[in-house]
């Protein structure tokens, strides 16, 4: 088995393949791989391989990558933070406490996602 150091899925993915073909010969076909043996050789469940198969064995990205909600924890708040953005309040700690005492029920972690967002909102003196 040759050594590669890389972890790229779909390198490993080929490499497997490969391996199975050279072993196999003449009799190896795609469409009948032994998924279980693939599994064993790759480290991936026959579930994730099945729907590999289904795409040629070529890795692509989930189909969700990128999207956004249209609507989060924090949009009924934007009103008030981007307010306090826009007075030169960046201290997420500072605009969670006050909205907060709103309602609002998210994390830190919420509130500084939104700020970093936001960024153009704050007044340029602040910004340095």
């Amino acid at each position: 088995m040759n050594e590669n150091n890389s972890n790229d899925l779909q390198s490993i993915i080929t490499q497997a393949i490969e391996e199975m073909k050279s072993e196999q010969g003449s009799t190896f076909d795609l469409n009948k791989i032994n998924l279980a043996e693939l599994g064993r050789r790759t480290g991936l469940s026959r579930a994730q391989l099945r729907r590999l198969k289904k795409n040629g064995f070529r890795v692509t990205p989930h189909a969700l990558t990128g999207r956004k909600a249209d609507t989060t924890i924090i949009s009924g708040y934007s009103g008030v933070v981007d307010d306090l953005l826009q007075k030169g309040v960046t201290n997420s700690e500072v605009i969670l406490e006050r909205i907060q005492e709103l309602g609002f029920s998210g994390s830190l972690s919420t509130v500084k996602r939104y700020i970093n967002d936001h960024k153009d909102l704050i007044p340029l003196k602040d910004r340095l």
